[in-house]
């Protein structure tokens, strides 16, 4: 298996957002999850998506078809004791067909196709682990000739690794750390570090004190 993309929920509009633009990220199209309370701005790489989310309508987030989620909780992030950070992950072709998370429940968001549902991973007792799921498009957005649109030149995720004080403790997120599809620190203060083209350029975006997040390229 490996990441799809990866969504860090923060502030209203994501206006830090506009520190990568201003390092050289061309921004995608933002998207609006019409009946899951949430809206994004969105960049796009070789086979992987870096998505800021925030909440965008309370009631939705909270209502019951997406309350299971947890997204409500993952918005509030800096007083739920929730981790603010979702992976999807995808198969790869040497996956055995729907084997990329074992233990998971179907979620449905009004957004949806009717018939398509969303693999999550039911690790709630796990709070400061981020939420896993599965993409239900079986298509990549790897391109056979990617070339970067970016005019920084960045092009392909190398490596992710997340850092918090609680060690990985569910089956799935243990199975992405094994398989090294991502890695994990211990460290007593939440974050994620994105590496791309093995930061051969030796720059690094720090997000932080705004979203807990690292960027390096």
């Amino acid at each position: 298996m490996e990441i799809d993309h990866i969504f860090v929920f923060s502030p209203p509009k994501a206006n830090v957002a506009d520190e990568l633009v201003e390092n050289g990220f061309k921004e995608s199209t933002p998207n609006q999850h019409i009946g899951q309370g949430t809206a994004n701005r969105r960049f796009l790489f070789n086979g992987f998506m870096l998505e800021f989310i925030w909440m965008s309508h309370e009631e939705e987030i909270r209502s019951p078809p997406i309350e299971p989620s947890r997204l409500w909780e993952r918005s509030q992030w800096k007083t739920s004791g929730f981790s603010p950070f979702g992976l999807c992950v995808r198969e790869t072709p040497n996956d055995p067909k729907n084997s990329v998370l074992q233990h998971c429940f179907d979620f449905q968001p009004p957004y949806l196709p009717n018939g398509c549902s969303i693999s999550v991973c039911d690790n709630l007792a796990f709070p400061l682990e981020p939420m896993l799921f599965a993409t239900p498009f079986p298509k990549s957005r790897i391109q056979p000739n990617f070339k970067s649109q970016h005019s920084n030149q960045v092009c392909t995720c190398s490596g992710i690794t997340l850092q918090s004080q609680q060690k990985p403790e569910s089956v799935d997120f243990n199975r992405l750390v094994n398989q090294q599809v991502v890695n994990w620190q211990h460290s007593e203060e939440l974050c994620m570090d994105i590496e791309f083209d093995h930061h051969i350029q030796c720059k690094t975006l720090d997000l932080r004190p705004n979203l807990p997040l690292v960027i390096r390229f």
